[in-house]
This record gives structure tokens, sequence and C-alpha cells, in this order.
């Protein structure tokens, strides 16, 4: 198919897409650290457990989890229908080829999990606090389990991604008025409006809420109701998914009202 030479405006474009998708995001900044108390806000590391409460096993082989994301939403800046208390806590199994991931049912907690406790009161260090054995067979972990990363919190923006699986019908729908009739598909502009788009469109952070970045296609395509990224983990300081990859934690609006992640859907991919 012969490549289209007229040139449209990119910034243009990025304001009707904008004014069409834009939504609230938590982003965080993710920052490694030697020394961080089991109640931060976290990747890795030593976790926050109740008191009469067992750490969560790969329930394949009874080894414990690690603790990949801990998040306290009492400490991050409200986005709509997202809770304003409680910690968050999503665990990975290190001795599973995927971290956890189960390609074939991303909703299975088998070999990974997510706790949330709503009411946190006044933990007692000395007793609230566990700590997974590391063990020379976990080397599937997207980081080695003696480091920790600080997670801190903005509020931000975003415009819909370019690997949504949405994005051309935003892109058609929101800019009909301003691109010709068979401009329907994001390769349907021309090269220079094409890099312009990307570098304003295609950020890939940690974050909550929004839109995700896939490296390779949209897994959702065919359950539009899991529109909530519940959390974003890209590859960044020596956390490593595969090759530079990206991992994802969706659920529906409907259980994120009710505060319920049993059914969260997991998938990470790499380039």
């Amino acid at each position: 198919m012969e490549k289209r030479e007229e040139a449209f405006d990119a910034k243009q474009i990025y304001e009707h897409l904008k004014q069409a998708s834009v939504r609230p995001i938590i982003r965080f900044e993710v920052e490694k650290k030697n020394e961080i108390s089991p109640f931060d806000m976290k990747i890795g590391g030593a976790y926050y457990l109740p008191e009469g409460e067992k750490p969560p096993v790969n329930i394949e082989t009874g080894k414990e989890l690690y603790l990949l994301a801990q998040l306290d939403f009492s400490k991050i800046p409200h986005i709509q229908d997202f809770p304003q208390k409680g910690i968050l806590q999503i665990f990975i199994a290190g001795d599973n080829d995927m971290a956890g991931m189960n390609c074939d049912d991303p909703f299975d907690q088998t070999t990974w999990c997510i706790r949330y406790y709503e009411n946190v009161e006044h933990p007692d260090i000395l007793k609230d606090v566990h700590h997974t054995n590391c063990d020379d067979s976990d080397i599937s972990l997207p980081f080695s389990p003696s480091n920790t990363y600080v997670l801190t919190p903005y509020l931000d923006e975003q415009v819909i991604s370019l690997s949504d699986y949405r994005f051309n019908d935003v892109l058609k729908e929101s800019c009909k008025d301003i691109l010709p009739e068979d401009v329907t598909r994001y390769y349907d502009l021309d090269d220079d409006t094409l890099d312009q788009l990307y570098d304003m469109l295609e950020t890939c952070n940690c974050q909550m809420g929004g839109y995700p970045y896939f490296t390779q296609y949209d897994h959702r395509a065919g359950m539009p109701e899991y529109d909530v990224l519940l959390f974003q983990l890209d590859s960044v300081e020596d956390i490593m998914w595969g090759d530079c990859g990206v991992a994802k934690f969706f659920m529906t609006w409907e259980a994120l009202r009710k505060c319920d992640f049993s059914e969260v859907m997991y998938q990470w991919d790499c380039c």
C-alpha cells in the first residue's frame, strides 16, 4: 500500500484525543533503596503481615511467594473509584518460569496472588512484618530478592496509549472533523505525524489507573469490562521483565468499587 505523504497537524490530533480520552492516573517514581520500612509503598522486600495471617504461597509448590508491590491507598492521591484506605499487596512466584503468570489463565491466582487489608491500625512493627527467604531456585523474579524499591506517588493524567486496543476507534471518532474519511487508523497517517504522535502518546510508567503499555499487543481485546489498570510496573532501575517488558494487572470497575480483588488479570509481555 502506498504511504500517505499528506501531512497533518499532530498537536491538533493530540488535543482531540485528549479531550476524548484523558484519564487521571497515579504515576510512581521507582527508586532503589537499602532501608525501607515494611509498611512503605514499595517493590520487593519485607511486607506488612497482620498477626495470625500466613504468608501467601505458590499453591503448586508450597513455596512462599515474593512481594512484587505494596500500595497504601491512604498515602496515594485519590482518583475516582479507587479505595481511599487500606494496603494492597501483589505477590508473585520466584520458582515459576513466568514470574507466576499463567499464560493459559491470567486470572488464576495459584502462582501469584493479591491481598487487600482495608483496615490497618498502627501495626506493631515487631509482629506484623514478614520477609520471604530467598532460595537459589528462585530465578524467575524480575528483580533480585535482596533489592527493595520505594514507590513515590504523583497525581498525573494520561491520554489513550497507542497500544490500547481501542486507539483506532478513538482516533476515528474524535478526529472525524479534522481528518479525511479514509484516515481510520494510526498507520493511515503520514510518517512525520506518526513520529510526533508517538512522542506525545507512548509513555510507559509505573502507574495505577489510566492506559496500559504493551510491547506486543493488547491482551484485553474481547474483554472490554477489564478496563481498570490496577497496577503497571515497567522495566526500570534493575527491574527487568524478560527483555525490557512490562507487567500489568487489570480488573473491572464494578469489582474495584467493591474492593474485590479476587478476579484480577495478570499479564506481562516483552520485546
